[in-house]
């Protein structure tokens, strides 16, 4: 069974772990009720590790993601962000993913933690004649995601510039030497940011977070809050209203 390396962090807080996606992760911490209303009334610290990370780069990198992605990659510029369902021949969905633009050539993508082979074997398989590289760099980072409603100022102490980044938008920046993609996007209807780091710097991230957060109210937020939190706002989840054989406008993703 895999760990985030955050996961001693979780067992330190008596969180009740389960199996998610072959990941050990935190359902709850205290109660899925209370974890769901800090996050509306105040702000949620969550563990995201679990999710992957694929780069492509190469001359032909757009019309590659252009060519298998139902949305207009088009319509994104550098430092923008697209959520997007990934297809199948038959229109089902082989996940819902993020799609990072660093420039025409270079992409960066966040898929869902029980997709990631899967997904890097669709590109693969799809990539052979096409002029660029794929790599699947999901065992070397970690996310979190600190929503709402007063992320913004837990970020800006913990000495982050968020006043420029607007919604579904993300920069590069370092945290305490480490280098660090800061995106504004999450799935609980609220304002939200994610910060992903190499492995190393999850438990210095997660403590500062925690560190800077606790006194504006931040709590630890499990899976249970995490799913019910998209469920209010009819936010789509893989493996649920998402799958090989729904597609994007029988998921209401039109």
């Amino acid at each position: 069974m895999n760990k985030t390396p955050l996961y001693h962090e979780h067992e330190k807080l008596n969180a009740k772990i389960v199996d998610f996606a072959g990941y050990l992760m935190p359902v709850y911490y205290d109660s899925i009720i209370h974890e769901h209303q800090a996050v509306r009334n105040a702000c949620g610290l969550f563990d995201i590790s679990h999710m992957g990370e694929l780069v492509i780069k190469g001359p032909d990198a757009f019309d590659f993601l252009q060519y298998l992605i139902p949305n207009n990659l088009s319509k994104l510029y550098d430092g923008k962000i697209l959520y997007t369902p990934l297809c199948n021949e038959n229109g089902g969905v082989v996940d819902d993913i993020l799609i990072y633009r660093y420039s025409q050539d270079h992409y960066f993508i966040v898929v869902t933690a029980s997709n990631i082979k899967k997904v890097n074997d669709w590109f693969a398989s799809h990539a052979k004649s096409y002029n660029l590289t794929l790599e699947n760099k999901s065992s070397e980072l970690s996310m979190v995601a600190i929503q709402w409603p007063k992320s913004a100022e837990v970020l800006n102490a913990m000495g982050f510039s968020i006043q420029d980044l607007k919604y579904y938008c993300f920069k590069e920046t370092t945290y305490n030497k480490f280098k660090t993609i800061l995106s504004r996007t999450g799935y609980t209807g609220e304002q939200g940011f994610e910060l992903i780091i190499p492995n190393e710097a999850a438990v210095m991230v997660w403590k500062d977070s925690m560190k800077y957060g606790s006194p504006l109210g931040l709590k630890p937020i499990g899976l249970g809050a995490r799913d019910t939190l998209r469920l209010e706002v009819c936010f789509s989840l893989y493996g649920h209203e998402l799958n090989d054989d729904i597609s994007p406008l029988e998921a209401d993703l039109a």
